[in-house]
């Protein structure tokens, strides 16, 4: 009963991500109204049920409800793929993408409940993360260089995943 309950909340979960990207709006958009849903799900009966499964389901159990349920996670790369078939973002793995995307509301969430930083998690913060994370994907476009360097936005260095003037210029050694 459990597990039929948790597929039916995962079900609602990918029908509210379709419907944003019905929608539509940029990638940004449509990506900000997921990071809202999280953080409302977080604070809710739903959140509650989803941390309870990852606790009390099994890893096979678990693995079923990614496997035969409707999963968010698909909608989220397939988001990324459309950001970067549109040129919003530069390319990028979508699933590496979607990773970092859960990744930060989570710890946005997490950060709340353990009380290390203070609410509210509103549309701000959702855009915040969003803007964030595209601005990271688009000042680090990392493509592989014969040589074994990688190319961070407009320069090719050593280093990945600077930001903002220090694009593109070898870090100093400390």
């Amino acid at each position: 009963l459990f597990l039929a309950v948790v597929r039916m909340g995962m079900t609602q979960l990918y029908g509210h991500i379709q419907n944003f990207m019905r929608e539509g709006g940029s990638a940004a958009d449509q990506l900000t109204r997921v990071v809202l849903l999280g953080f409302r799900n977080s604070q809710s009966e739903f959140g509650r049920l989803l941390s309870d499964a990852r606790i009390y389901l099994s890893e096979d159990q678990q693995l079923l409800l990614v496997e035969r349920c409707s999963d968010p996670w698909t909608l989220y790369e397939s988001i990324f793929t459309s950001a970067v078939a549109s040129g919003e973002l530069p390319q990028i793995d979508p699933t590496l993408a979607s990773t970092m995307f859960v990744g930060l509301i989570h710890g946005q969430t997490w950060s709340v409940k353990t009380r290390r930083i203070a609410p509210p998690l509103d549309d701000t913060r959702a855009r915040l993360l969003v803007d964030t994370l595209f601005g990271g994907i688009r000042a680090v476009d990392l493509r592989e260089k014969p040589s074994g360097k990688v190319e961070c936005g407009a320069g090719t260095g050593d280093a990945v995943g600077l930001i903002g003037p220090e694009i593109g210029k070898k870090p100093q050694a400390v």
